[in-house]
Parts: structure tokens; sequence; C-alpha cells
């Protein structure tokens, strides 16, 4: 396959016409129609913006036929796709903490107040506590839902830094590798805060062990601290998952 049928292939599996290929690259239509019937060739700024287009590398457009089984077609992301997908999952962090913290905290209205009702230190009917508890923790559950979906759908479209294989250029890497140690005294503040919280959240339940009725509330704050915790811990986490995504590190290595 030559480089008049691989950019004709490429092109195509985009879904693109010439005409939007042309757009993508700020050249005519007419460009575009020469080089996939072979009339001419893409001059070397345009096949390195053909690569980064369509995370090729140089050589797959370049190389033969005869070369190309010996060659695996490399997704190469461009500083414009990191700058941008690591901005999406900083914005995302922030929704997805917060969708989890309502997650933790769904039931504590629905305890509560049944146990209120229960010991009869709350004048409410235990039919309208629990209707009460059970609404709190469908909304919070589906604000929840909601929020998670929103962000999936915000970063679907780089899906496959998880499946495929991908490389960065150097000055690309160096901007990831700069932001990340920026972020690190974040990262590690919010981790300790959110650690902390999860272990002293235990503390009213031995506080209370011997009070029946304070137990029971006592869960109510252990749910109100873990779930403190665990929306610094999920702040934390989101974008330094990101960007060990983007350098291959941690979890991420390949």
């Amino acid at each position: 396959m030559n480089l008049s049928e691989k950019i004709m292939m490429l092109r195509k599996k985009e879904g693109w016409s010439q005409e939007e290929l042309a757009n993508h690259l700020q050249i005519s239509r007419q460009a575009v129609s020469k080089w996939e019937s072979g009339q001419s060739m893409p001059d070397t700024d345009k096949i390195i913006q053909l690569s980064q287009l369509f995370h090729v590398t140089t050589d797959y457009l370049l190389l033969d036929q005869e070369n190309e089984g010996n060659i695996q077609t490399e997704i190469y992301l461009s500083l414009t796709q990191v700058q941008e997908y690591l901005k999406i999952r900083k914005q995302s962090s922030l929704k997805i903490a917060f969708a989890t913290f309502l997650c933790v905290i769904s039931p504590i209205p629905l305890i509560g107040f049944t146990t209120l009702c229960q010991y009869q230190r709350f004048h409410m009917a235990e039919n309208l506590a629990i209707s009460i508890g059970l609404s709190f923790l469908i909304i919070c559950i589906t604000i929840a839902v909601i929020l998670f979906c929103l962000c999936a759908f915000k970063v679907k479209k780089y899906d496959f830094l998880e499946k495929e294989d991908f490389s960065l250029e150097n000055s690309v890497k160096e901007y990831a590798v700069k932001e990340k140690e920026a972020y690190q005294d974040h990262y590690h503040r919010y981790q300790i805060l959110g650690i902390a919280l999860c272990i002293l959240s235990v503390l009213p339940i031995f506080i209370f062990l011997n009070y029946e009725f304070l137990e029971s509330i006592a869960v109510c704050f252990l749910l109100l601290f873990v779930s403190i915790g665990c929306f610094f811990l999920v702040l934390a986490g989101t974008y330094q998952n990101a960007l060990d995504k983007i350098l291959q590190t941690g979890d991420y290595t390949p």
C-alpha cells in the first residue's frame, strides 16, 4: 500500500470527505485529491501533520507495503490532545468526587430518621421517615449516576488510551512531567486528608459504644466522615491517574 492509498484509507476510516481533510490541514480539496490519485505528494510538514491527525507514525505513511508488515501503526499524541485530555480530567475530577460523596452519604437520612423514630426521639411517623430517607437516597444516587455518565461521555474520545499503544514526543512528555510535578503537592495533601478522615470515621462508634440509641447515630457520623474522606481521595486520584495514563507510569506502566 503506497502513500496515496494510505491517505485515502485513513481519511475514510475517520469518515471524512476530501473537503473535511483539507480543512483540517488548511489546504485546498484539490491538493488532497492529487495526493490520493498519486499526482503529487505532501511535503514534509504535511506528512507530519497527517501523522498527528491520523495518530500514526511518519514511517507508517512513508514505508511501502513490502516493509509495512514489519512495523506497527503507533499512535502519537500531540500536545493539543494531551492538554485537552488533562483539562477534561481535571474538570471532571470535582464532579466525580462529588458524585462519590453523594453515594456514600445517601443512606444517612434513612438511618438517622428511622433511628430517631424507633427510639421516639422525633415526632414523625416511621413510614414518613422511611419515605423521606429513601427519597433522599434515590435522589443522591440519581444525581451521582448523571455526573458519572456526563464525565464518561466527555472523555469517551480518549478511551483508546487504555486499549492502544501510544507514544509522546519529547516536548509533549516534558509538558506532562512538569504538570505532574506541579500537581504532587495537591495530590499528597488531598491523599493525607482523605486517609485521615477515613481512619477517624470509626471514632464515633467507639465513643458511643455503650449507648444503643447513639450507636445508630454514630453510624451516620461514620458515613459522613467517610464520604468527605472519599471526596478528597477521588479528587486527588482522578487527575493523578490521568497523568499516570499519559506518562504510562504507576498502574499504567506497559
